[in-house]
């Protein structure tokens, strides 16, 4: 049997000795077993399992960041030295610097916007279901999304273009010596 009471602070010690000394009456079940939580220690427990949830979750996703930006660290050097050629020869042409990191980052600039597109519904409705599990909830705002698109697209174009502006700096000759 568990019994809710408000008690006052200065009251709180003759309360639990009273209760102590007639719990054997109160509730004959449980006999001479009397335990005591309070409330706030409770929601205090509740609390710390979501704050440590709450940095797991933050480890994880800074983890997740630094993979999928050493992936695209990867993947751009992999296109933008099978395109040297293709760069060298609009070098000699006449593209400035900005027109070829142009060229180089709209791939992966539309990449990165599909990626979003797929993955915002997913994470929404991920989100909403979780959040209904707490007893009070909040309407999600559609900040966090919008966030995360602008950090990856900013993270992209800054990836890309550090791996692109070693191509873009290169001497269009050395490419094209061989052909």
């Amino acid at each position: 049997m568990q019994i809710m009471l408000k008690i006052e602070q200065d009251k709180m010690a003759e309360v639990l000795a009273a209760l102590k000394s007639q719990w054997s009456q109160i509730n004959p079940k449980d006999g001479e077993d009397f335990r005591y939580e309070f409330l706030d220690e409770i929601y205090g427990k509740l609390f710390k399992k979501q704050e440590q949830l709450q940095s797991m979750f933050f480890a994880a996703a800074l983890l997740t960041m630094f993979i999928a930006i050493l992936g695209l660290f990867a993947f751009a050097k992999y296109i933008t030295n099978g395109r040297i050629k293709e760069i060298a020869v609009r070098k000699i042409l006449g593209a400035n610097d900005l027109q070829i990191f142009k060229l180089i980052n709209t791939s992966f600039f539309v990449m990165v916007i599909i990626a979003n597109l797929i993955s915002w519904p997913l994470a929404y409705i991920l989100t909403k279901k979780w959040l209904e599990t707490f007893a009070y909830r909040i309407e999600l705002p559609i900040l966090p999304f919008v966030l995360s698109a602008v950090i990856t697209i900013f993270l992209t174009i800054i990836t890309v273009s550090i791996q692109a502006r070693k191509v873009v700096k290169a001497n269009p000759v050395d490419a094209l010596k061989y052909e």
